[in-house]
């Protein structure tokens, strides 16, 4: 089916969509990202079931999440699977109150979900987005969600950005005074590298 087709058949029964897709995989463990924004029901099927294991990617810098956004949209490309894949970098806008706004949303979906997990009893296991270039991390989380032996696999991509932030944006002085407010300076340093994402990851 083109994708459209399959777009069309997910949104009409997204949790008979998901059980066809679950049938159908062909390997012992199977999973899926889910973004702020996916199918409500889906997400509460998944917390509620006690074959779905949780994990949960969080990234405590919101200035390189936010930058990489941006980025990404400007660019249009949102994944490079080698340096000469990686489009010059273009100098972003700041503005404070969008920046703010946007930290709320992020800050209150995480608060949320993980209410929502702790409400129905379920287990979770957090990993932070820096830690996954780490293989022992990347390990550890595939134990969590039952991969018996796991292996790492090469890394699949290759960050788009640099690691000093301040430098990315067009007004970095409001980006200072932003953060202050915030006590997050330690933002402007993204420690984040990116590895080999899981094979298999629920939520």
């Amino acid at each position: 089916k083109d994708q459209a087709a399959l777009l069309a058949e997910r949104d009409s029964d997204p949790l008979a969509f998901l059980g066809r897709v679950v049938a159908a995989c062909p390997t012992p463990n199977f999973g899926f990202k889910w973004f702020r924004g996916h199918s409500a029901p889906v997400r509460d099927h998944v917390i509620a079931a006690p074959d779905w294991r949780v994990l949960v990617l969080y990234r405590e810098n919101f200035l390189a999440l936010f930058a990489s956004q941006r980025t990404a949209r400007l660019t249009g490309r949102y994944i490079a699977r080698s340096p000469d894949a990686v489009p010059p970098l273009p100098v972003l806008p700041f503005v404070p109150e969008e920046f703010l706004r946007e930290y709320s949303h992020y800050r209150r979906y995480y608060d949320g979900l993980i209410a929502q997990c702790d409400r129905a009893g379920k287990a979770f296991h957090l990993i932070e987005y820096k830690d996954l270039s780490n293989r022992a991390f990347l390990r550890n989380a595939a134990r969590q969600i039952g991969v018996g032996v796991p292996v790492s696999p090469p890394p699949a991509m290759v960050k788009q950005g640099t690691t000093r932030l301040l430098g990315r944006f067009a007004e970095p002085d409001v980006v200072l005074r932003t953060l202050e407010t915030l006590n997050r300076l330690h933002w402007l340093v993204d420690c984040a590298a990116i590895g080999a994402m899981l094979l298999a990851v629920a939520l």
